[in-house]
C-alpha cells in the first residue's frame, strides 16, 4: 500500500513561495532545512492532512537540475510512503519504472530513506520509507 506523503514543488524563492502558501492556509511543519548532499533548501508545509514540500535549488549541481532548467516554479513529484523501500523499488521496476535516484537518507525527512523513480505514464515519484 502506498499512501501519499507529500507533493514536491520546485520553487525559485522558498521564502516568497512560503508566504503565498501561507496565504492559502498552509502552516510550516518544519524549519527550512539545507540539504548539502542534494544542494537544495527544503521546507514542509501542511494544510489539514495535506503536506507539500517546497524545494529551492542552491547549487549549480543540485538534484533538481533536470527540473529546474525551465526556471518556473511548479509541482514536480508526488511522494508515497512505503513500508519497505527495497520491495517497493523492486515492484515498481518490474512495472516499467526507472530508478532516477537510488535509495538514500534524506536529512529533511528525519534521515528516512528516499528514492526517486520515473515512468512515462505518471512522471516522477518519490518513495519515503516509514
Amino acid at each position: 500500500e502506498m499512501k501519499i506523503h507529500h507533493v514536491g514543488y520546485y520553487v525559485q524563492d522558498i521564502k516568497k513561495a512560503r508566504n503565498i502558501f501561507s496565504m492559502m492556509g498552509f502552516d510550516e511543519e518544519s524549519e527550512e532545512i539545507y540539504d548539502e548532499e542534494r544542494g537544495i533548501n527544503v521546507l514542509f508545509l501542511t494544510n489539514g492532512e495535506n503536506r507539500i514540500e517546497l524545494i529551492e535549488k542552491c547549487t549549480e549541481e543540485s538534484d533538481v537540475d533536470f527540473i529546474a532548467k525551465g526556471k518556473r516554479s511548479m509541482p514536480y513529484h508526488i511522494c508515497y510512503e512505503v513500508n519497505n523501500m527495497e520491495e517497493s523499488v523492486d515492484f515498481l521496476k518490474q512495472n516499467r519504472f526507472i530508478v532516477i535516484k537510488k535509495p538514500s537518507n534524506a536529512i529533511a525527512i528525519q534521515n528516512r530513506k528516499v528514492a526517486f523513480l520515473y515512468c512515462k505514464e505518471c512522471g516522477l515519484i518519490e518513495l519515503v520509507e516509514k
